[in-house]
């Protein structure tokens, strides 16, 4: 029988990691500001308030299941985290110029501490993908290429997502590569498509 759910425990560990994800958005705040200099400051901006929305959305959708070991976990259904982000991405770009959206998305559940990092890098793929690819965007989640991996695969209607525009300035591949590692997971470019993959924690 489960034990009873230790909330005092999940409330000092949920308001610590408030506090790691503010410091995360604003490290990567001062990392695209030197990068781009004030001339960017409008993009600048338009980029953090896409990494808050989804953290923030990471969090609106964290519940807590019991854990016998633990008593209780905080946790969050991917698929409808990556189906609010999807959306979230799309609405980035003009109405008229927004490619369509194709999503199968199998339920997965993690953690809210791997969710948010994987939330973020998400969305920088996704931003990509509604802003450089051509339609349709397809958006996949699913077991990854070894046992006890998930991978999101994000693909556009022919070629793959073009890698090169994560390249272009450097910032979006640096964010993704450095927020997979993160939770032990690794961000995969090719000539296809887009790739997350990590492991379950």
């Amino acid at each position: 029988m489960a034990q009873d759910v230790d909330w005092e425990r999940l409330y000092r560990e949920t308001r610590h990691r408030i506090g790691n994800t503010m410091q995360m958005l604003l490290s990567l705040l001062r990392l695209q500001i030197r990068q781009g200099g004030d001339d960017a400051s409008p993009q600048t901006l338009q980029r953090l308030e896409v990494r808050m929305s989804a953290a923030a959305a990471a969090y609106a959708l964290a519940r807590v299941v019991p854990d016998d070991a633990e008593g209780g976990r905080v946790v969050v259904d991917f698929h409808a985290l990556i189906a609010d982000m999807a959306e979230e991405a799309h609405r980035q770009v003009e109405p008229d110029m927004a490619p369509s959206l194709e999503m199968r998305l199998e339920p997965v559940e993690v953690s809210l501490e791997d969710a948010i990092p994987l939330a973020i890098a998400a969305m920088e793929v996704l931003v990509n993908a509604v802003e450089h690819g051509g339609p349709p965007i397809a958006v996949v989640l699913g077991p990854g290429p070894e046992a006890g991996w998930t991978r999101l695969v994000v693909q556009d209607g022919g070629t793959g997502v073009p890698a090169a525009n994560l390249r272009k300035d450097g910032i979006g591949l640096r964010i993704s590569e450095s927020l997979m590692r993160q939770v032990q997971g690794r961000l995969v470019l090719d000539e296809g498509p887009v790739r997350l993959e990590w492991p379950h924690h």
